[in-house]
């Protein structure tokens, strides 16, 4: 929807997977060994002409294979018109990260319309994803996590022990 190039990063799958792979490469070589590498990646587009589950499918077993540890899921990015939104339901990016999970054996995280920690929670203790990425939540709250623990002064910071 978006990589309108003609040479060999451009048109074919496989052409438009070399620079995401040949990045993910670079970084994973560079970064130290125990340190985690997560990859945002698009699940689909939403949309005729737009990348698809089968396609985000092969892309995370290239992942793998160049070392990338997680995979934080999204999708509709690259379209803003009303065809190309994802449904509006909570957690509606699980089912598409577990996909791509099962192709790949990568840990997932998906992110959408996961606003309270009782889901975000649940989502890890089902099973249902191995990581949570939090996102409009905490922009609506930016104290969302540490509000779960608003009784124990020691998840506080220093500064605003004050407030409690």
């Amino acid at each position: 929807m978006t990589n309108h190039r003609a040479d060999e990063y451009g048109g074919s799958l496989e052409n438009r997977m070399r620079l995401p792979l040949r990045a993910a490469r670079a970084v994973r070589e560079a970064f130290l060994d125990d340190k985690p590498v997560l990859f945002h990646i698009t699940a689909t587009d939403w949309v005729e002409g737009g990348i698809t589950i089968e396609e985000s499918a092969l892309f995370a077993k290239e992942l793998a294979a160049a070392g990338i540890d997680l995979l934080d899921v999204s999708s509709g990015l690259a379209v803003r018109d009303q065809e190309a939104r994802p449904p509006v339901r909570e957690a509606v990016h699980v089912d598409l990260a577990n996909t791509l999970r099962r192709a790949s054996g990568l840990p997932i995280a998906p992110v959408g319309q996961i606003g309270e920690l009782s889901s975000a929670h649940a989502l890890v203790a089902d099973g249902r994803a191995d990581a949570v990425m939090l996102g409009r939540a905490l922009l609506r709250d930016p104290y969302l996590a540490l509000r779960r623990w608003a009784s124990d002064r020691a998840a506080w910071p220093v500064q605003y022990h004050r407030a409690l």
